[in-house]
């Protein structure tokens, strides 16, 4: 009952990206589910390209804590 009160009290914006992320999630959800194989692949492709971003961020991090 409290969510449906602290719902009810948001501002127009916020219900509104409430809403676009429920959205959002139940597509995404959907779309692993039709498109499984797919997915993977995409992953497959990508994991490197994002094991790179955040080695880069992960090294840039760890140096400028080092320095100052």
């Amino acid at each position: 009952m409290e969510m449906i009160d602290n719902v009810m009290g948001m501002s127009i914006k916020r219900k509104v990206h409430l809403i676009v992320g429920i959205v959002a999630l139940v597509l995404g959800v959907y779309g692993v589910y039709d498109e499984y194989f797919n997915v993977i692949d995409f992953l497959k492709g990508a994991s490197p390209l994002i094991f790179i971003a955040v080695g880069v961020v992960a090294l840039v991090a760890g140096l400028t804590k080092k320095i100052h």
